[in-house]
């Protein structure tokens, strides 16, 4: 427990660094896209792909930065030296890609109720969906943040945008659609897929770092 709770300490550090970038980026997005929409109601941006569109651009940015000090001071091979097991290092990084994606659909949902008045949707499914998504991307946003250390910048984008896409897409017809039981399935499933997949693949690319 003490190795797991040094980790986490490391990592909240860590990402403290990525907050303020992403929710600078996400609320830049929202601002963007206010200002250039149509002046025609027809043509009008809806409030929902707005959220999407700078939700998924932010989480990006956090997942980015994943593991970019580790890799930068080595820490793969300290580690393997002290023996620290994979799943901590997936599972402490994961809760803070939790709670700081938690953070930022928060804030995002706040941007947009501010830049698309009026806001004419349930707060406690906002609630929900501000823990729900998170939930569903942390694991695979630190696989792919660790991805990240050994492949080529391009593709991470590359990947995390068809693994990311089902995610959004049951995201945006949530918020335009209503709470339809066949998203949600859908979207708990592919929590679990995922959250066991990066598992796996995550201790294979750890393994390969820690050769480097």
């Amino acid at each position: 427990m003490k190795s797991f709770g040094a980790l986490l300490k490391k990592d909240w550090h860590n990402h403290l660094q990525s907050i303020g970038p992403a929710l600078l980026l996400s609320g830049s997005l929202l601002l963007l896209i206010q200002w250039t929409q149509s002046p025609s109601p027809a043509n009008h941006v809806a409030w929902e792909s707005a959220f999407c569109l700078s939700f998924f651009v932010a989480s990006m940015s956090v997942f980015y930065r994943s593991f970019g000090q580790e890799h930068a001071s080595q820490n793969f091979q300290i580690y393997t030296a002290f023996n620290i097991a994979r799943w901590k290092i997936l599972l402490s990084q994961s809760m803070l890609h939790l709670w700081t994606l938690i953070l930022l659909a928060g804030s995002t949902f706040l941007l947009t109720f501010i830049f698309w008045p009026p806001f004419d949707y349930s707060l406690s499914h906002i609630a929900l969906l501000s823990l729900f998504f998170p939930l569903c991307l942390a694991p695979l946003g630190a696989l792919l943040g660790l991805m990240l250390q050994r492949e080529r910048e391009f593709l991470f984008a590359i990947t995390y945008l068809p693994l990311a896409t089902p995610i959004f897409l049951g995201l945006h017809q949530l918020l335009s659609q209503g709470f339809a039981g066949i998203w949600l399935r859908v979207l708990f499933s592919f929590a679990l897929v995922s959250g066991f997949l990066s598992f796996f693949v995550f201790e294979n690319y750890f393994d390969e770092l820690t050769k480097e």
